[in-house]
This record gives C-alpha cells, sequence and structure tokens, in this order.
C-alpha cells in the first residue's frame, strides 16, 4: 500500500473510531482527510456526504454527491442527490437523476416512486398555469416594451372572459382613442392606472374610470377626460414603468393610481419573488431551454414548456420561502418601496398623483356571506394579514412622512363600500355593478378633492 493510502486508511479508522463514541464533528474532520487522499469512487466520499447532511453541512454534502455523480456514477449516491435537489425544489433535475439511476438499474423502487411522485407534482403545477393564464393572454398580455405586457394594440376588451365585442386603443388600452398632443386647451387630463378591476367593463362606456368621468361631469367638471391605462394582471411597478416610460410626456393634470392586491395574489399563484410581473418565470424558462444552444434538440411544445416553467416555478417557490412569515413581509416591503418610487416620480416629474390602495373582499369591514365564500379561510386570512401590515405602514401614526408627499396624496379605497351592506363584489376583487358605480363615486370625491374649483 502507497503512503498516501495508508494515511487514508488511517484516517478512515479514527473517523469511524470518532463516529462510534458519537463525536460526529471530529469524524467528519477525520473523514474528509481519508476523502482526500482517496479515488473518487472510493466509498469514504459518499459516506461523508451522508454525515455533512446530518450534520446540517447539505450544500457541503451536495458538492461532493455531484463529484461523485459525474466522475463516478453509482445509483447510491444518485440517489442521495436526487433527494437532496428535490428538497432544494429544483425538480427538473430530481427527475434527471431518478432517470438515470433507472437506466442503471430499471427495476429500482425508489427511483420508480420518486419519478412518479416528481412528474405528478410537475404535471399539476403545468395544469394550474395553463388554466391560469387563460384564453385571452396574447390580448390582454401583450408583448411591450419595459412594462412586460399591456393590451394588444386594437385587440379585444371584455367584462371578465366574456369579450364584449369592442376594441382597445391603438395603445392596447380600454379607451377609445390614445390622448393627443398637444393637450386641447380646455381638456383637464385624467389618467387611471389599474388592473383588471379597472380595465374590464360590459363595454368601453362601462368600465369604472368611464364612470368616473361621467360622474366629474354631473359634479361640474364638464372639461374632464379620463384616459384608462389599466393593464390586467399588472402589479405596481409596472404601473410605475408605464408612468415613468410611456404617460408623463403626455401632460396629466391628474394621474390616479390603484393597486396593492395584485403585489399580494402575483406571488402567491405565479412568480413567488416580490415584485416581478406574474409569469416573468416563464420568460425565464424559454430562454434557459429554448434559446440555449446547447438544449436545441429540445422539442418546443407547448406542454414540454408548461411542464418546465412549472418545474422553474416549484423550485423559485422553494427559494423564496414561499408561503412563510418572511416571504409575506418582504412582499409587503416591495410593495411600499414602490409606493415611495412613485412619490418620487411625482415629485420629479411635478405630476399630481392620487394612489389609491386598491379594495378587495377581504379589505371590507364586513363583507357579506356571499363575498366570503369567494375566497377559502386561509387565503381570506392572507389578505387581511398582508392588508393591515400595509394599512400600519400608509395611514398609521407611525406613517413615514416620506410615503405621502405633497404631490402625492395616499387614500384607502375600501372606504368606497363602508356605508354599503350589500355584496359590492363579483368575485375576490372585481366589482358588480353596484361596486363599479360606488368606486367611481368614491374616485370622482378623491380627484375633485385634489383638482378643487377648476
Amino acid at each position: 500500500m502507497s503512503d498516501s493510502g495508508t494515511r487514508a486508511t488511517e484516517a478512515l479508522l479514527h473517523a469511524l473510531e470518532a463516529r462510534e463514541r458519537g463525536e460526529l464533528k471530529p469524524a467528519i474532520r477525520h473523514l474528509q482527510e481519508a476523502a482526500a487522499l482517496s479515488a473518487p469512487e472510493h466509498y469514504c466520499h459518499h459516506l461523508l456526504s451522508g454525515w455533512l447532511i446530518e450534520d446540517g453541512r447539505t450544500d457541503e454534502a451536495r458538492a461532493i454527491l455531484e463529484t461523485i455523480v459525474r466522475e463516478a456514477p453509482a445509483v447510491a449516491p444518485m440517489l442521495d442527490l436526487a433527494a437532496l435537489v428535490t428538497r432544494d425544489g429544483d425538480l427538473t433535475r430530481a427527475r434527471g437523476l431518478y432517470s438515470a439511476v433507472l437506466a442503471l438499474e430499471p427495476a429500482n423502487a425508489v427511483a420508480s416512486t420518486m419519478i412518479g411522485r416528481v412528474d405528478a407534482a410537475i404535471e399539476d403545477t403545468a395544469r394550474r398555469l395553463d388554466r391560469t393564464m387563460g384564453d385571452l393572454v396574447l390580448e390582454h398580455r401583450y408583448p411591450t416594451p419595459y412594462v412586460e405586457f399591456a393590451g394588444r394594440p386594437h385587440g379585444a376588451h371584455t367584462d371578465g372572459l366574456w369579450v364584449n365585442g369592442q376594441r382597445l386603443d391603438a395603445w392596447g388600452f380600454p379607451n377609445h382613442a390614445p390622448p393627443k398632443l398637444p393637450k386641447p386647451a380646455n381638456e383637464l387630463r385624467l389618467f387611471v392606472l389599474g388592473d383588471s378591476t379597472l380595465f374590464g367593463g360590459s363595454d368601453l362606456d362601462q368600465t369604472v374610470p368611464a364612470l368616473l368621468e361621467r360622474e366629474l361631469h354631473g359634479r361640474g367638471f364638464d372639461r374632464a377626460r379620463v384616459y384608462n391605462f389599466s393593464i390586467v394582471s399588472a402589479c405596481s411597478r409596472q404601473m410605475l414603468v408605464l408612468l415613468l416610460l410611456d404617460l408623463v410626456d403626455h401632460a396629466p393634470d391628474l394621474v390616479v393610481v390603484c393597486n396593492g392586491a395584485l403585489d399580494l395574489l402575483l406571488p402567491r399563484v405565479y412568480d413567488p419573488r416580490p415584485g416581478y410581473p406574474l409569469a416573468f418565470f416563464m420568460t425565464e424558462t424559454l430562454v434557459k431551454h429554448f434559446f440555449d444552444p446547447s438544449c436545441a434538440d429540445q422539442p418546443l411544445t407547448r406542454a414540454a414548456f408548461l411542464n418546465r416553467a412549472a418545474a422553474d416555478q416549484l423550485k423559485l417557490r422553494y427559494e423564496t420561502g414561499w408561503l412563510t412569515d418572511a416571504w409575506e413581509e418582504a412582499l409587503v416591503g416591495d410593495y411600499l418601496r414602490s409606493v415611495e418610487k412613485l412619490a418620487r416620480l411625482a415629485a420629479a416629474y411635478g405630476i399630481a398623483v392620487a394612489l389609491l390602495l386598491e379594495p378587495m373582499v377581504a379589505t371590507r369591514a364586513e363583507p357579506t356571506a356571499e363575498e366570503r365564500d369567494y375566497l377559502k379561510p386561509e387565503t381570506f386570512d392572507y389578505y387581511r394579514r398582508q392588508y393591515g401590515r400595509i394599512r400600519r405602514a400608509l395611514f398609521g401614526a407611525d406613517a413615514a412622512p416620506s410615503a405621502r408627499p405633497s404631490r402625492m396624496t395616499v387614500h384607502d379605497a375600501s372606504a368606497a363600500f363602508d356605508a354599503e351592506a350589500e355584496t359590492v363584489f363579483k368575485d375576490y376583487m372585481h366589482f358588480n355593478p353596484t361596486g363599479c358605480r360606488l368606486m367611481a363615486n368614491y374616485m370622482a370625491g378623491v380627484v375633485t378633492g385634489r383638482l378643487g374649483a377648476r
């Protein structure tokens, strides 16, 4: 036996003796010495990975297992590595490892069982993605520079999933026409930014912003012209970018921004990262798996893409601590930073902004029984909890003064329904006709309060 072989054997014996005494950390140190002197296929490497996992050092264990699988592939380390990457949410990698085990041992029961479970998890998530993306993706989430997506120019306007036969404007928004420059001298120009709650309507004249315009005319603001720049499924960051890059140069007298709900909803259902557009992870999937030249032989079918995107979403959920308290607080923190940026944008460009914290069923003081049934109890509690955090930050005694500078006011739009005992929502966040009318009236109060006598 060579000198290095002798030292490796001695270190291994010391490791086993320490382990027998229950001294895990000294045992690991001796085993690391033995592994450093041993060939990749020696069993001490696999043994070391197990002890490291037991000691909570999973990153080190994974690195060792990766080396074993690469240089001396065997069933046992492959299964251990697959278990680790599964726990880390990397189901695509796990599936590849279980498949490799079955190539070596076709009857391996563990690999057969686990590959079935991995496939079931991916396919279930893919089905959810397929359903939630809906049939109107191309109409309402059309690729748009910097904003990520908006309505398709001259695309279909809808009331929920019902196509009402009317078309969006040339910019892809629910207006009869975009604003013109120069602005007409007699026009009092209002821009409204929101999500699907303000986008939809039985026709273009029945959206909440259209009702707002008529309400303002009834209150004596005859020159008011309201432009609806709502985007289905948009979060607050997307509205911020839209205002900065596309709208500030079109001379608004007041910008009304209504958001908050989707900053809490989208990460819970789609991309779990705070502030990300709903399906950004799917764009990443497309780039990783189909634009990478090394993956050129993969079939680009819709089903294959959804499965890969689902696996990526599950991995992101693990990495972000999805549904944990820390994750919930991160979502709120990101939204509040978006509010702060909107305030700074208003000050920098000298524009008047009214931010409305978007109402949902869960934000009503006393939702009706019908409204409570729109959400599972745990989901209702989630939104209650999150809105409580946001409200304390924006409206509580300790609210940061910088969140409400002179050019931006902040309003809790759930107040629109305080005096209404009947149902005002048709689902967890979209208004029924009564809700639309009350929301438009509330917004008119905010607008007239900001504009004064014009």
